[in-house]
């Protein structure tokens, strides 16, 4: 079974094979920027990529919620002219209305760890750039900095400044500390790509019992020996050992090869029997 691991809520672009987590810890220090993806080294060394949200993801992100906001108002003033007493339509306004369309993004945020429902519809939502969990301080600073880049220039500001900054953020961004990424990247692996990058016989051939593993599975661990290859951390040596370990236990497999070249192995053995 595949286990992704979420810190932060962050979603990794490495996977192991076995049972149990424990690799990945909380804390960061590194920040590397490599557009349209950012990446964040933790304390382990370990590298997390995420791609960032687009000005058009982010776009119809508010185009849904000023939707939302706008049936709202509507029905608070259906209730307003249906109350039958001025005191009555001030309680409906101010109790329900104002807070509702004026707080609607900061709540939003705030309660769903970063996503209005128009971010969690277009599945993007904010995370912090040094890896820590969202505080209400930054969902505040994101909100107040709307007043400028948002409703007093009519968004062009806001527009303007994501187009503009290499990590496409807003002035609240900036000042926050802030990114807002995909939860699901565009671009993936897939098999049919790796095949297309190499060309294997079937003599090659070693573990044949590779061909019980899916196709999903063989993505993630092409994945995991890139991510070694890139970064060469001690942590990807260990999450190697552990899936490889896993991978000769499950398909009894009786070998002494290091573990980042059997990987290597059962991935061209797979690419052949799949063809």
């Amino acid at each position: 079974m595949i286990l992704v691991y979420d810190a932060f809520q962050f979603l990794p672009l490495f996977t192991i094979f076995t049972n149990k987590s424990g690799f990945l810890h909380q804390g960061t220090k590194i920040i590397k920027i490599a557009l349209p993806n950012i990446e964040i080294t933790t304390t382990q060394n370990v590298t997390v990529q995420h791609e960032l949200a687009t000005v058009t993801d982010r776009f119809l992100a508010g185009f849904i919620d000023a939707i939302l906001i706008t049936v709202f108002a509507i029905l608070i003033g259906l209730l307003i002219e249906s109350a039958g007493s001025e005191s009555g339509e001030w309680f409906i306004m101010v109790v329900l209305g104002v807070p509702f369309i004026w707080f609607y993004t900061l709540t939003s945020e705030s309660i769903m760890n970063g996503q209005t429902i128009g971010k969690k519809l277009l599945r993007i939502k904010v995370i912090r750039l040094d890896g820590k969990p969202l505080t209400f301080v930054d969902h505040f600073t994101r909100w107040s900095s709307r007043l400028v880049d948002i409703y007093a220039s009519a968004t062009s500001l806001g527009m303007i400044m994501m187009i503009s900054s290499e990590r496409r953020q807003r002035l609240g961004g900036i000042i926050s500390g802030t990114v807002v990424i995909r939860q699901h990247p565009r671009h993936h692996f897939s098999l049919q790509k790796i095949k297309n990058l190499t060309q294997f016989k079937d003599s090659d051939i070693q573990f044949p019992q590779v061909s019980q593993m899916t196709e999903n599975q063989m993505i993630q661990l092409k994945r995991l020996l890139d991510r070694k290859k890139r970064y060469g951390s001690d942590v990807y040596d260990k999450l190697l050992f552990k899936t490889s370990e896993k991978i000769k236990k499950d398909l009894q497999i009786d070998s002494s090869e290091k573990p980042d070249k059997l990987m290597r192995q059962l991935l061209k053995d797979y690419i052949v029997l799949s063809r």
